[in-house]
């Protein structure tokens, strides 16, 4: 049975030189420019790897992003009004979706440090759903 892996190839007739023991003493052109390829193409991937990495620390360590950290104590409603939905304005007030007794449904603007009513606007029914 014959051994089928490949043997090392002789070294070239003639004196043995210096880098005889380099293997880049038979690098041929192609093979260089494939290496330096191959090189290049690794720092690249691994400096990408290390920015995405990087960016995902500096955003995943933050503080959470919550709409509603700073509320007052309280917030006078009607009597009788229900809150549909809550949010924030871009000012920073708070922003309250109120359902009335009689039907009508109001959007309330409260200052988010005093709890004080700043606005209040009827909503058009249309297009709202329970």
């Amino acid at each position: 049975m014959s051994d089928l892996r490949s043997k090392p190839s002789p070294p070239p007739p003639g004196p043995r030189r210096e880098d005889d023991d380099d293997p880049r003493a038979y690098e041929t052109p192609a093979l260089r420019r494939l290496r330096l390829l191959v090189t290049t193409l690794t720092v690249i991937l691994i400096g990408g790897v290390l920015v995405v990495s990087t960016l995902l620390v500096f955003r995943l360590s933050g503080a959470p992003a919550s709409p509603l950290t700073t509320l007052p104590g309280t917030i006078g409603i009607p009597e009788g009004a229900g809150v549909a939905a809550v949010g924030r304005g871009a000012a920073g007030e708070i922003l309250l979706v109120l359902r009335r007794a009689d039907g009508t449904v109001w959007l309330h603007s409260y200052d988010a440090g005093t709890g004080a009513l700043n606005a209040a606007t009827e909503l058009s029914p249309e297009g709202l759903t329970d």
